[in-house]
């Protein structure tokens, strides 16, 4: 048996109200897609300029320079560090000059640093030259002559009680050390002459 069947399609019409959200929807979204397009450029934007300006204000590295320290002395009194730098332009100076002048063998003159500090030793130019004697130390201050400019030591006694300095003798320009088989006496050189120094004990 056969039957006929009749079919009638309505297609449903969208409310108008929906579709009005659709487009408003739609409407909105491009422009907040723009929005954050621009956002993201502007930001990338920043941070490469930031990038830029922050590797031009680092400064190069400093250029390696001469710096050396050794210690002088270092015990339960007083400790002097002996510092020689090449950005130090008087130390330099006067270290050519003595080398002419005095001896050109491993002698160099060197800035004083005193832990605790001396003010009246701390940052003068000291000889690399010590003696412990008695209760304080002995040691070999370079001297300039104001009105010739030439070179030359004192030999001061540095008091440990209480860090008074006492200048025991004007030595001259002599590179000092001390004599092997007496204590007593200090030995001196430059080019063109040598001292002997006897420490007298005071009466």
């Amino acid at each position: 048996m056969y039957f006929s069947v009749r079919k009638n399609i309505i297609q449903k019409k969208q409310s108008s109200f929906k579709g009005s959200i659709n487009l408003f929807i739609l409407l909105l979204a491009i422009p907040v897609i723009i929005i954050a397009g621009i956002s993201v450029s502007i930001y990338f934007s920043f941070l490469w300029l930031k990038d830029k300006i922050i590797k031009e204000k680092i400064p190069e590295p400093a250029q390696d320079h001469y710096h050396f320290e050794i210690d002088l002395i270092h015990n339960e009194h007083l400790h002097i560090t002996l510092i020689e730098d090449e950005l130090d332009i008087e130390l330099t100076q006067l270290n050519e000059a003595w080398q002419e002048e005095v001896y050109n063998d491993e002698t160099f003159l060197y800035r004083a640093h005193t832990v605790p500090l001396i003010p009246a030793l701390n940052g003068s130019i000291c000889c690399f030259y010590c003696k412990e004697i008695f209760d304080g130390l002995l040691l070999q201050i370079l001297t300039v002559d104001k009105n010739t400019g030439g070179l030359n030591t004192q030999l001061v006694f540095i008091n440990y009680k209480n860090f008074e300095i006492k200048v025991i003798d004007a030595t001259g320009a002599f590179f000092l050390y001390n004599d092997d088989k007496n204590a007593r006496i200090i030995r001196g050189l430059n080019k063109k002459e040598k001292i002997t120094i006897e420490l007298m004990p005071e009466e």
